[in-house]
């Protein structure tokens, strides 16, 4: 037994040099395995399982225009949304799938523009940023905060005409 538990230990991360880092990345025996895993999820940390994750969307288009923000995921449509300028914003959460391809994409309006639309949230850009991540909408694309200079210069251009379409009706290319 006392080998279990030296194993057991042995495969908890350590710290060097101020960061975490794995012993061994992988347990000695599938009993270790199953001890992990069951430690985990007794400790309530699901393997695979991920935070929630929260959106908010501001308008940042100034001059009064208002936005028609309409988001979708492959398995949610969160329904169209006018963003009021200045104060508006729309907000949503969900909670990330276990294998870490969660995607929501948006399409943005506003009068005179023609349709836009973005991955408003793409777990693989946004997971290690953010689990609050909070967008400005502005004329040539969304700015995403960056918690470390506080401000929304973080920005990504919108996706092409082609994507756009490819997106809203395949069937209906230019």
């Amino acid at each position: 037994m006392d080998k279990l538990i030296a194993d057991f230990l042995s495969s908890v991360p350590t710290k060097e040099n101020g960061n975490l880092v794995p012993i061994q990345l992988l347990p000695r025996s599938p009993f270790i395995a199953f001890q992990q895993m069951r430690f985990n999820i007794v400790a309530g940390q699901t393997i695979g399982e991920h935070k929630r994750a929260r959106v908010e969307i501001f308008n940042d288009l100034g001059h009064g225009l208002d936005l028609t923000v309409h988001c979708k995921s492959a398995d949610e449509d969160l329904g169209i949304h006018v963003i009021r300028y200045p104060n508006g914003f729309f907000t949503f959460d969900f909670k990330p799938n276990i294998w870490g391809t969660t995607l929501f994409f948006c399409s943005f309006r506003w009068k005179g523009s023609e349709l836009k639309w973005f991955d408003i949230y793409d777990f693989d850009r946004d997971h290690p940023l953010c689990s609050d991540c909070f967008w400005k909408i502005r004329y040539n694309g969304a700015c995403q905060l960056k918690y470390d200079t506080k401000e929304y210069d973080l920005c990504f251009p919108w996706h092409s005409k082609l994507q756009q379409y490819a997106v809203e009706s395949p069937a209906t290319l230019p």
